[in-house]
């Protein structure tokens, strides 16, 4: 390492106009004046020390490459010898691509050090420092962050491509760097292509490894535009969502068990579903009739939870169709269902249990001086997985009470109830979630992760919007929600992340004109009330999450 000296610690809007930086988050307040977006500050230990070990390297190389094997020749007989070389080849301590693919070396002899040649590239370490579930800096081998098999795969050059056009792309909306997004959507681009391909061959094609590159390209979407304004990533959606239909019949067939990388893309299709206003697609309702029948599975608990939720998305869907109308009966068949997830969470084993902890940081990541700490970051994503679920029920609960001319003393206990476990659920995922902005809440390194388990900042996104918006969420829950998705969108570079932002504002502003108190309400839809001055009287309707 070579020391660089200081540098500062402004950010690079300050450092060219020559000014004082404050360097307060989300932004400096010379840029908020200015109405800049403020690119944030740099790392001043990276800053400070240079890595010279590749340049060495490089250089050493370079030498022994030239005096591997040397021509002599006799003085005596003019014939040519050729001498066997007195300097070794050095062990590298990088190893190219192309060649772990043709060797196809053994997972445990992979050399992983700082100078491995995938954390060479700026997308890929970008996407392995900000977008994986564990930091790069709290492990000593990223390697045994992911079960074997996606190990081969991404150890893979068009895996790799895949994951660096992610890494690029958000680098460059951190950055504002345009030519970092040239590169990326040509990487994109190519990705694309070789699914096409790979999609042309089915019968031979590696599924599990496709799925991987198709998650890489549904994360490039959440990247750049709002999910809701991309047909691309409803394309993708849908084929991934086939892929995984293949994968459960194949397990099905071969009596294996579902794995957590279909329980988790389960939910994941469903937060799709409700930002849509269709009824739920066909390759989601095969895939989750597919889960819902396969009775082996890699966390019985969490499968526990897949047949509430397969019920509440056909009770949601049918009162979006008006196929189930009277707000007495939906009142009824909803409390139900949520009475099913609370037993659900009474009756957790001891290996889901998590402790609350005090960290009263200065900057504001932990909320209300709180943090939640799991024994596996599994665990903590379906938590909040059940946590969004059940905010949603039980707003469908109140805008269904708030339809009706009388309540009664069982209704109004019903209404007090619904509004305490929202504000519980939604306390509870801004907790967790507020775990991951420093990463240092796991008891123990988790050894065995989900496929693909490095996107937990995609899965923090729809979770503190329905935490944000849910009815009742005192303010101080709702600003932080806010200042959460504004580091995800200016420093992450999610740019969905700013949508969410809007919509979160939105769905606040609805509850809050809407009165929860309105007893003459009509209802013309199933999501979030609006409240409709005509006249001397108040009209509730319901609107959707947008």
């Amino acid at each position: 390492m070579v020391f660089c000296g200081k540098p500062s610690k402004a950010c690079l809007c300050c450092r060219k106009r020559r000014i004082k930086c404050d360097q307060k988050l989300p932004a400096c307040t010379q840029c908020i004046r200015v109405g800049k977006i403020c690119p944030g500050y740099r790392d001043q230990l990276e800053l400070c020390f240079r890595d010279e070990n590749e340049r060495t390297l490089r250089k050493a190389n370079s030498v022994n490459n030239t005096s591997i094997v040397r021509a002599k020749s006799s003085p005596r007989d003019g014939n040519f010898k050729v001498s066997s070389p007195t300097t070794r080849l050095p062990t590298r301590a990088a190893v190219s691509i192309t060649e772990s693919e043709s060797r196809n070396p053994p997972i445990s002899n992979l050399p992983v050090t700082k100078n491995w040649c995938p954390l060479d590239d700026k997308g890929i370490t970008f996407f392995l420092t900000y977008y994986m579930t564990v930091p790069l800096e709290r492990i000593h081998n990223w390697v045994g962050l992911m079960p074997t098999r996606s190990v081969k795969s991404l150890v893979q050059r068009r895996t790799l491509e895949a994951v660096s056009s992610v890494g690029l792309a958000g680098l460059s909306n951190a950055t504002k760097n345009p030519i970092l997004m040239e590169i990326a959507r040509k990487k994109h681009s190519d990705t694309v292509n070789i699914v096409i391909r790979e999609l042309g061959d089915i019968v031979n094609a590696n599924i599990e490894g496709l799925l991987q590159k198709v998650v890489m390209l549904i994360i490039f979407e959440l990247i750049n535009t709002a999910p809701r304004e991309s047909h691309s990533l409803s394309v993708h959606f849908n084929g991934a969502l086939s892929l995984l239909k293949t994968l459960a019949l194949r397990n099905q067939e071969e009596n294996k068990p579902t794995t957590k990388l279909q329980l988790q893309f389960f939910f994941a299709a469903h937060i799709k579903y409700f930002e849509e206003d269709n009824l739920p697609s066909t390759q989601l309702i095969d895939f989750s009739k597919l889960i819902l029948k396969n009775k082996r599975t890699q966390d019985a608990t969490a499968s526990a939870v897949i047949e509430i939720v397969i019920r509440f998305i056909n009770l949601h869907a049918s009162i979006r169709a008006k196929a189930f109308t009277d707000p007495a009966e939906i009142v009824s068949a909803v409390a139900f269902l949520d009475g099913e997830l609370e037993r659900w969470e009474a009756n957790l084993p001891l290996d889901w249990n998590f402790t609350v902890r005090s960290r009263d940081l200065p900057d504001g990541s932990s909320f209300n001086g709180k943090c939640h700490e799991y024994c596996d970051v599994w665990i903590s994503r379906m938590f909040n997985h059940y946590r969004w679920m059940r905010i949603l029920i039980n707003e469908l609960l109140l805008q269904h009470l708030n339809r009706m001319a009388y309540l009664t003393s069982e209704h109004l206990i019903q209404k007090m109830k619904a509004l305490k476990i929202i504000n519980r659920m939604a306390t509870d995922i801004c907790t967790s979630i507020s775990s991951y902005f420093d990463h240092t809440t796991l008891v123990e390194r988790p050894t065995l992760l989900p496929r693909m388990s490095g996107i937990p900042v995609f899965l923090m996104i729809w979770p503190l919007f329905i935490a944000g918006g849910g009815i009742g969420v005192p303010q101080h829950l709702y600003n932080w929600v806010l200042g959460r998705l504004d580091i995800i969108n200016k420093q992450l570079g999610v740019l969905s992340a700013q949508t969410m932002m809007e919509r979160t504002k939105i769905r606040r502003q609805r509850w809050i004109r809407a009165d929860m108190k309105a007893s003459r309400t009509t209802c013309n839809d199933t999501l979030f009330p609006l409240i409709l001055e005509t006249g001397c009287e108040m009209q509730m309707e319901m609107e959707p999450l947008d």
